[in-house]
């Protein structure tokens, strides 16, 4: 292995070449990819001898570990800024044409939820969801073997989601029931009057724009409240138009989350673009004829408390 007088004779002479060629033929860089020492040349080049010393010394002291289970390999999905989110196999709900509501919306796309849970939420013990919805999340969480709670005040989304993916959400208000103790949060609101109303009695049956921020609002102090110091909030969210008015869900949900002292910790654009196709060329002359843009993405909102 390297020693630190090897080391520091190379950079005292600034020989970059020789040193990145020495790392080279100790493999370290193939061997150790997940590790900063990809940055090595730019330690070298700037002649700092004790950063180098010191990245040195940690690859030497780690152990490689093929099976841990959160090293960087790990990641089936890469941490960009903009994620391309894949067609899902049905855009729509299998459900009749004249049944209720949020049926006819696009489910939550599993891509998203496995990238949250496996990235963002890897570390977290109990996951809740004040929005339960239809079991995609649910099932997600389950599948990465993480305790999931989820609430939602539809029986009938509540039905889909045990008959569908095999998970029990609980019919609950969060405006109103006990929140759990949770370290992690994923959700995705829902949007008001974007959707036709359906059997409960959620946020998106509130008869105006103000009393669903007042509610959502409400909502969200419940939760935060009872997060646990450290916790992470996943936040899928969208701005949204109707009969030519602009909501801007994304820039309330983030302002709430500060008044509640939460912190944020990233944001990704979820690119959706592939999902709409045809509804895009459709509204298009609509959108040049008043000058405003197609909405087809929704933000990822990660916070810390």
């Amino acid at each position: 292995m390297l020693s630190s007088k090897s080391i520091k004779s190379i950079i005292a002479n600034n020989q970059e070449d020789e040193a990145i060629l020495l790392l080279q033929k100790q493999k370290i860089r193939n061997k150790y990819k997940h590790l900063e020492e990809l940055s090595i040349h730019d330690i070298v080049k700037t002649n700092k001898q004790d950063q180098i010393i010191y990245y040195l010394q940690r690859i030497k002291n780690y152990k490689h570990k093929p099976n841990e289970k959160y090293q960087y390999e790990y990641f089936e999905h890469k941490p960009y800024s903009i994620f391309d989110v894949d067609i899902p196999k049905q855009s729509l709900r299998d459900f009749e044409a004249n049944s209720s509501s949020r049926k006819q919306y696009s489910p939550f796309p599993m891509d998203v939820a496995d990238f949250i849970v496996s990235f963002y939420l890897r570390e977290a013990s109990l996951i809740f969801d004040p929005f339960g919805g239809w079991g995609e999340r649910h099932f997600t969480c389950k599948k990465h073997n993480k305790k999931y709670i989820g609430y939602d005040t539809s029986n009938e989304a509540l039905d889909y989601a045990l008959h569908t993916y095999q998970v029990t959400n609980i019919f609950n208000n969060s405006l109103t029931a006990d929140i759990p103790a949770h370290d992690g949060l994923i959700t995705c609101p829902p949007y008001w009057n974007i959707e036709k109303p359906y059997e409960g009695d959620g946020l998106d049956r509130l008869k105006t724009w103000d009393e669903f921020l007042i509610q959502y609002e409400a909502i969200w102090k419940r939760v935060v409240k009872n997060g646990k110091k450290g916790s992470t909030y996943c936040i899928v969210v969208g701005d949204f138009r109707r009969a030519s008015v602009y909501y801007d869900l994304t820039f309330q949900t983030e302002r709430i989350f500060s008044s509640l002292g939460l912190v944020p910790f990233d944001k990704v654009t979820l690119n959706q673009k592939k999902q709409y196709g045809l509804n895009m060329i459709m509204t298009l002359p609509r959108a040049k004829e008043l000058g405003y843009s197609i909405k087809i993405h929704q933000t990822l909102l990660v916070y810390k408390k």
